[in-house]
């Protein structure tokens, strides 16, 4: 039990350090006259990347994933 504390610990410490850094990142764009206008909405709108659709076997077993 000790172990998922401590997990979730950490997952809060990184969470924190990515949030206090995308802070320093969005005042230095306003900085430097741009607009931070990171929203998921804003980046879904403006990305390249295709849309992430997990399948029903990227649970399977690495057994199961082998070419037939």
């Amino acid at each position: 039990m000790a172990h998922f504390w401590r997990t979730q610990e950490y997952q809060g410490e990184v969470a924190q350090r990515v949030e206090e850094d995308a802070n320093l990142m969005a005042a230095r764009i306003v900085q430097l006259g741009g607009m931070a206008d990171g929203t998921a909405q804003v980046v879904a709108r403006r990305t390249a990347l295709d849309a992430y659709w997990p399948s029903a076997d990227m649970y399977a077993t690495p057994a199961s994933r082998r070419p037939n």
